[in-house]
């Protein structure tokens, strides 16, 4: 558990292209914080969305370049940063960075509670255990580390994100018959399966689910959790993970509160999941002075089962292309309610809601 208080603070900037770090610089030169004090980072970069996208590679890569070249932390200590970038910066939603920071501070007031947060990783994840027990049991210690961390329990978290590891792309052999070729393990069974165990890994370690049996992962979707969004690539071989909940006690002033999206048209999640933060909103809109606390938004979407709300969904094989046209429109629809199009979007939901929902988190300044 935690040895002393501290003060979350979320900054939130725009990405001009995937290595962009001037956001960020332009808020050290200013004294927002120090590179040292950052913790974690979640972005949205444009691209593809596939598992191999060279954005998020790119935008990883430039960030923890600047925190080395800016702190003072090791290069060990660096790399074990958790980044959570989903690409595919789809329709109208702009491309973004959240970086979340720690500060210490004088202990809070005991009867609010306010942001806190906490980090780790997995070890190293092999091929033959993503998607398998092995990984769910490893993201669910590692969740329970991230919750000590926080100085909270792994039950008390609202939302966690985490960046798992993709296998590497299989060798098969050459369609002339030549040298064996890297062939594309983007796949969706295996993206679904990775994903999947590293959300149950999250489900497990929060209490939201039971240890599933292997054949349940990426394939039973009555196991789900509305507190977890995971995302899959090729930036590390671990699995990251960023939980955030509220402390007694804990300074600042922020808070997070979530809500599980039913479908990709409950758009009401977005009001449920803002009173859930502490500020009183209606029903059916965000007036202008609750979306100038809205810090940081955080969805998670899954594609559309066979009908949504009894029309017929026209929809092919699950593909990275149909993934982004998802992203899309969710994300469009968000962005309205908030007036705001530079919103966190993950797509592929599985077991991170109810099956054809997801599920949403904001962040708000209380002060």
């Amino acid at each position: 558990m935690l040895d002393q208080s501290f003060a979350v603070s979320v900054f939130k900037t725009s990405l001009g292209h995937p290595s962009d770090v001037s956001g960020v610089v332009d808020l050290i030169e200013q004294g927002a914080f120090t590179a040292d004090q950052v913790v974690a980072v979640a972005g949205k970069t444009e691209g593809t969305g596939a598992t191999d996208d060279e954005t998020r590679m790119a935008a990883d890569r430039a960030l923890r370049s600047v925190l080395s070249e800016r702190g003072t932390r090791s290069d060990a200590q660096i790399r074990s940063l958790p980044m959570v970038f989903s690409s595919g910066a789809v329709g109208l939603l702009e491309p973004n960075v959240v970086v979340f920071v720690r500060k210490p501070c004088e202990p809070g007031d005991p009867a609010e509670s306010r942001l806190t947060i906490g980090t780790s990783q997995t070890p190293v994840i092999r091929d033959d255990e993503a998607g398998r027990l092995p990984m769910v049991s490893a993201v669910a210690r590692s969740v329970e580390f991230a919750a000590s961390s926080a100085g909270i329990t792994p039950r008390d978290a609202t939302y966690i994100l985490a960046k798992s590891k993709m296998p590497a792309a299989p060798e098969a052999a050459s369609p002339q018959g030549g040298p064996a070729a890297l062939t594309r393990a983007d796949d969706m069974p295996t993206l679904l399966r990775t994903s999947g165990a590293a959300a149950l890994g999250i489900g497990v370690a929060i209490g939201d689910v039971a240890m599933p049996r292997e054949a349940d992962i990426g394939t039973n979707l009555e196991l789900w959790s509305g507190r977890a969004s995971t995302s899959t690539g090729h930036e590390n071989a671990e699995t990251q993970v960023v939980l955030l909940g509220n402390r007694p006690g804990a300074g600042g002033s922020l808070r997070i509160g979530r809500a599980v999206m039913e479908d990709v048209l409950d758009v009401s999640s977005l009001n449920r999941a803002i009173r859930d933060a502490g500020l009183e909103v209606p029903e059916t809109h965000v007036p202008d002075e609750i979306r100038r606390k809205v810090v940081a938004v955080f969805l998670k979407c899954a594609t559309p089962v066979k009908t949504l709300r009894g029309r017929r969904q026209v929809q092919g094989d699950l593909n990275p292309h149909y993934i982004a046209q998802v992203k899309a429109t969710v994300g469009g629809i968000f962005a309205a309610a908030l007036g705001d199009p530079a919103v966190y979007i993950s797509g592929a939901a599985i077991h991170q809601g109810p099956p054809g929902g997801g599920s949403v988190a904001v962040i708000v300044d209380k002060s």
